[in-house]
């Protein structure tokens, strides 16, 4: 695993397309890959889970740090006593629609999308956001910020339908299906989980570009892949 820019990764898709004619897939993450969750971690930590059951405060920075912060907390008595009931309250308002307003995307997300702007470049969402409680607001976002916009028909966002599919599961089975839509297609994925990178280094052929975006992740493990330190390009 080396170190990529996302300058690198357009020099790479333009040189080909110019040479040989290639479309691209280009699909992207959501959750800590464009966008920065910990925006919407915290409100609902700061504004919900605090007050209500009497925990210590945690700073926005820490929270960037942490994929997950309840570990953070295993020693406070209140967390103890109600862990149950916050992870519940947790998960709930993390996979609602009206906190993930708070999502912010990553600084050089937009220049890098205004980059590939492209008819032979095709983008898909692949997210295990969840379909039911998440669609709205997740294309709302996008739109927003511009990551999808009018005029342009090779977008593609795949959400989760069933919850109880692990990420890793549900990335797979889909990427499969995309693979399968667009047999002559280049892809370029991008995750901040180094697991489902290994994963799609499986499945993927050899011309594949798979990123991993240095953000926080669940766990680290090795694949022969990039990793990407920031979007600026």
């Amino acid at each position: 695993m080396r170190q990529i820019t996302t300058k690198e990764i357009f020099n790479k898709i333009n040189t080909q397309m110019k040479r040989s004619n290639t479309r691209f897939t280009l699909i992207f993450d959501l959750d800590d890959t464009l966008f920065d969750t910990s925006y919407r971690r915290y409100f609902i930590y700061e504004q919900f889970l605090r007050p209500k059951y009497e925990l210590p405060k945690l700073s926005l920075n820490l929270l960037k740090k942490c994929y997950n912060f309840l570990p953070l907390l295993e020693e406070n008595y209140y967390f103890r006593k109600n862990h149950t009931n916050i992870v519940e309250d947790f998960l709930k308002l993390f996979l609602s629609r009206p906190c993930l307003y708070f999502d912010r995307p990553f600084s050089g997300t937009i220049s890098f999308f205004n980059q590939i702007r492209n008819p032979k470049i095709r983008v898909v969402f692949l997210t295990g956001r969840h379909n039911a409680t998440m669609k709205t607001g997740t294309i709302l976002l996008l739109k927003i910020y511009g990551f999808i916009y009018q005029g342009f028909n090779r977008h593609f966002l795949v959400m989760k339908k069933n919850d109880k599919l692990s990420d890793g599961y549900f990335k797979i089975r889909e990427l499969k299906h995309i693979m399968e839509l667009f047999p002559k297609e280049t892809f370029v994925i991008f995750d901040n989980e180094s697991e489902n990178c290994k994963l799609f280094e499986e499945i993927l052929p050899n011309n594949a570009i798979i990123v991993r975006y240095n953000s926080v992740q669940k766990k680290d493990c090795h694949f022969n892949g990039f990793f990407l330190e920031n979007w600026e390009f």
